[in-house]
């Protein structure tokens, strides 16, 4: 039986006007006693020291009218440029200076944690001063007020856009990050629901639409010579998240099993997650935009064979 180590929190600690002083007493204490401390954040924390409230998803499909996304961007850029780190922020990153093992992570997209000090984090939506090329994958620090518009990459003259983690209205797309293969997606819903029959069909009818999507990318990217396609429901059937359903997409070579596994209980993955993300984002691109991802498979076209001894790191 698993016990929780010294100091961590057995239940919620809910805060009145009442306890306060004395809440705030024991955090301190219990947070001294500990090694290790995770920490997350939402736009909330921010939004309390005065930064501008808004929603890190664009109002425009980017690849449809990149101007007016980034005239969008660039007008709250011009509002957080002026917005310092809060209390809280500098209070997190003081904390992380005395704690062994701490990491950071947000849902918000204004970079404050970075700016108070903070080393450690892990930007969830992404960041509104970083960029990233649309073809070539580079990413780098913009602080330029206003932003040319609409700006390219300095190294491969590509459409950059805004570093911002963008949501389809039901579901969503990510790279697995213990993967069978190299290439290994997974379609999951934003509804936290475990169970197939429980989805509506509007929710279904994009899950499977971003299958397809997810697919193709595999296939302009990787060339697989197959591609498994299925969903683990519940624990029985290999769940490793039972109560969130998802879909698997994993992209199959002839002879990309080997002895590892069954030897080692290790599986050799020739490719970083890394890479493997660039190269899907690009394929997304293309799939998204026509005429701009053809001039990006053009610039930068994919390997004969992603796969197992053909991916180069």
């Amino acid at each position: 039986m698993q016990t929780r180590p010294q100091g961590m929190f057995q239940s919620p600690m809910i805060v009145t006007n009442g306890n306060k002083s004395r809440l705030i007493e024991e955090v301190r204490s219990r947070l001294s006693k500990v090694q290790r401390v995770f920490a997350l954040t939402g736009s909330d924390l921010s939004a309390g020291g005065g930064t501008p409230a808004f929603s890190a998803a664009t109002p425009l499909p980017f690849f449809e009218d990149p101007v007016a996304v980034w005239r969008w961007y660039d007008k709250h850029r011009e509002q957080l440029v002026k917005v310092k780190p809060n209390a809280a922020h500098r209070a997190l990153a003081a904390l992380e200076k005395r704690t062994k093992n701490f990491t950071l992570a947000t849902e918000s997209i204004d970079g404050l944690h970075r700016l108070a000090g903070s080393k450690s984090v892990l930007e969830l939506r992404g960041n509104i001063w970083v960029v990233r090329c649309t073809r070539c994958g580079m990413r780098s620090m913009n602080r330029e007020i206003p932003i040319p518009n609409p700006p390219s990459c300095p190294i491969c003259t590509g459409l950059v856009r805004p570093d911002i983690v963008w949501r389809g209205e039901r579901a969503f797309v990510l790279l697995n990050a213990y993967p069978y293969n190299n290439g290994h997606l997974m379609v999951a819903p934003y509804a936290h629901i475990g169970e197939l029959e429980q989805l509506p069909t509007e929710t279904l009818t994009e899950v499977m639409g971003l299958c397809q999507d997810a697919i193709r990318a595999l296939k302009k990217e990787f060339n697989p010579e197959g591609i498994n396609v299925g969903l683990n429901l519940g624990s029985a059937a290999g769940a490793g998240v039972k109560d969130h359903l998802h879909v698997h997409v994993v992209p199959r070579w002839l002879g990309d099993t080997n002895f590892m596994p069954v030897l080692a209980d290790v599986r050799v993955i020739p490719q970083s997650l890394d890479h493997a993300h660039a190269l899907l984002s690009r394929a997304f691109v293309a799939l998204k935009t026509g005429a701009h991802g053809a001039s990006a498979a053009e610039a930068a076209p994919p390997a004969e064979n992603a796969g197992p001894g053909g991916a180069a790191d």
